[in-house]
């Protein structure tokens, strides 16, 4: 999947993010939880989505300098 071709409406289950944002799912999981990555959408009582527009905003984020910096911060305090 390539992030160029997404629309900016619609959702993403884990799998797709996943394959955007090269993390495991555990990392990806504690980043949920510690604010880096934004919180998911539920569907229903066992499906989870992130909205692609939050996704598209994260990996512009994760393209600016001060992004380690952040998560550091955000990983120890």
């Amino acid at each position: 999947m390539n992030e160029k071709h997404l629309s900016n409406q619609g959702y993403l289950r884990l799998k797709n993010v996943l394959e955007l944002v090269p993390v495991s799912r555990s990392t990806w999981y504690l980043w949920v939880q510690r604010g880096i990555a934004p919180k998911p959408i539920k569907v229903s009582l066992r499906v989870a989505a992130w909205k692609v527009q939050d996704i598209k905003k994260l990996l512009e984020d994760i393209e600016k300098p001060e992004w380690v910096d952040l998560v550091k911060q955000k990983s120890h305090g």
